[in-house]
């Protein structure tokens, strides 16, 4: 209509201008450049709405499969963080929206005095090892702290050296209330002991704090010097996981338990050995972390580079999933407890737009290929590694603490999967990524779920398309769409500007709604 209707407006604008000409020919000069460049002026607007329409391409759907709806949450900032009780700080947390925050975190698990709500200094820490070495004693750990080739003593000097604000459980238990969170624990099975560790469960309980969620260690399976001395097999650490899961039920029954998984390196054997072990027990859980390591230079202004870096989500799990035997574990579901993007190439994409697309097709990847019940993002926050974070705390912007990109994903997805136990994928007939005959991938993923009777939503398209989409199909009239979208290589990390980032837009429809390039949108109707 709205085309039908301008090309009326050009023919009447012609005749009647065409008149005046006849009719004004001392002004004929003046009025044939008003003339034309009224014309190209409705021409342009013509040619504008008419290259969108034609921009926007229809695309039907079908509904696939069900999966369990897993939890979405974040690591605890327990160094280069504020306080626990930061009013801008717990704001900040609370419009995340996380399901679940991992206490006290990965490898700081190792070193962490839950009584204090700091590290072990070296002096306690050299008492609770050196019964593994006679060698770690405090001067060796001190001495040898500076040694940046050991993952050990670099994250023991880093640990005892950073900006540690005390984060004991009743801090923890005052944010988890106000973000409406549930906590997950991460046990110190190196410099702890099973009695020390039930005595912490039992300190959070009375922090009000349920005991739902529990892993037994960090990445116990990598190397690691210390770790090495403690768990040098896939049985010894079978062995302790047993006896502290058996202990644990003791006392709290009706807790799931994760136990680190992967099939790596040394430890050839590792997934098939508990396998085994727990065969029988439906409250346990493999424990899966993710990081791919980008060295190839992605330029992310370039289509090409761009679907090659966002299709890595997918193959380098796959890849991952086969090197790690992911399959001896195919009677549990996985809980992803990290994730993220490491990079070691020189383009930057940490904190972009291109990776909070990335983080989302992560988090799809993770539903489809490994019955994940629980997904964590790696941190909510650090004022020293901005690109592992959820909320930007490297600034404060009009007393706020604002969203990353990759915050920002993450927090749609554990919106759209709050309070729903069951998503359905939704699958669009929109072309896949061609790479070579072997490897296709589909860059927009798709989910609805059912909450409170209504339909709610969830689509990312990766791709530099828009798309009209009719719900109909769906049986939805109206809904209110919540959609963010961006330019792919905006940096959101240094010199953060998130409205220029990203753009919002909210808005109800009927029936219809586009789906613009490069966009996470979450739609509910009304």
């Amino acid at each position: 209509k709205n085309l039908k209707t301008l090309k009326a407006l050009v023919l009447i604008h012609r005749k009647k201008t065409n008149l005046f000409l006849i009719k004004s020919k001392k002004c004929l000069t003046k009025h044939f450049k008003i003339h034309n460049m009224i014309r190209i002026l409705l021409y342009s607007i013509f040619i504008f709405i008419s290259n969108n329409v034609l921009a926007q391409k229809n695309i039907t759907f079908s509904i696939g499969e069900d999966f369990f709806s897993p939890k979405i949450g974040y690591n605890s900032p327990l160094i280069h963080s504020p306080n626990w009780e930061d009013n801008e700080f717990n704001l900040a947390i609370t419009k995340l929206s996380p399901s679940l925050i991992r206490y006290p975190g990965g490898s700081i698990s190792f070193y962490w005095d839950w009584e204090n709500g700091k590290p072990k200094s070296y002096s306690d820490l050299s008492k609770k090892i050196i019964k593994y070495d006679p060698k770690y004693t405090e001067e060796y750990l001190k001495i040898n702290s500076h040694n940046q080739k050991s993952s050990f003593f670099k994250k023991l000097k880093r640990y005892n050296a950073s900006d540690i604000t005390i984060k004991k459980l009743s801090h923890f238990s005052k944010v988890l209330h106000r973000s409406k969170s549930e906590g997950i624990f991460v046990l110190n099975i190196i410099s702890s002991s099973l009695k020390e560790e039930i005595e912490m469960l039992k300190n959070a309980k009375k922090e009000n704090i349920k005991i739902k969620y529990i892993e037994i260690g960090n990445e116990i399976n990598h190397k690691h010097e210390l770790l090495q001395k403690v768990y040098p097999d896939a049985k010894t650490y079978a062995d302790t996981c047993e006896n502290w899961i058996k202990s644990i039920k003791e006392f709290f029954p009706k807790t799931k338990i994760g136990i680190v998984g992967g099939s790596k390196g040394e430890f050839k054997d590792w997934n098939e050995v508990l396998a085994k072990r727990f065969k029988n027990d439906k409250n346990v859980f493999f424990i899966l972390h993710h990081y791919p390591i980008l060295y190839q230079d992605f330029d992310i202004n370039n289509y090409n580079d761009f679907k090659k870096f966002i299709s890595l989500s997918e193959i380098n799990l796959d890849k991952k999933l086969k090197e790690w035997k992911w399959e001896e574990t195919i009677g549990y579901s996985t809980w992803v407890t990290e994730f993220n993007i490491i990079q070691k190439n020189k383009n930057k994409i940490h904190n972009t737009w291109a990776h909070a697309l990335f983080n989302s097709n992560q988090i799809h990847q993770f539903i489809k290929k490994t019955k994940a019940e629980i997904i964590i993002f790696h941190s909510i926050g650090s004022n020293k590694f901005s690109q592992f974070s959820a909320i930007d705390l490297t600034k404060n912007y009009e007393g706020k603490y604002l969203m990353t990109a990759p915050g920002l994903s993450t927090h749609l997805w554990s919106k759209f999967l709050s309070n729903s136990n069951k998503i359905t994928e939704i699958k669009f007939d929109n072309n896949f990524w061609t790479f070579n005959s072997l490897i296709k991938f589909n860059p927009i993923h798709a989910y609805k779920t059912i909450k409170n009777n209504k339909t709610v939503l969830f689509i990312c398209n990766s791709t530099n398309d828009s798309y009209s989409i009719n719900t109909s199909m769906l049986a939805i009239k109206s809904a209110t769409i919540e959609q963010y979208f961006g330019d792919l290589k905006n940096n959101i990390s240094d010199e953060i500007n998130q409205i220029n980032s990203w753009k919002k837009n909210i808005e109800i429809f009927e029936n219809n709604f586009i789906l613009p390039p490069y966009s996470i949108n979450l739609i509910t109707e009304n």
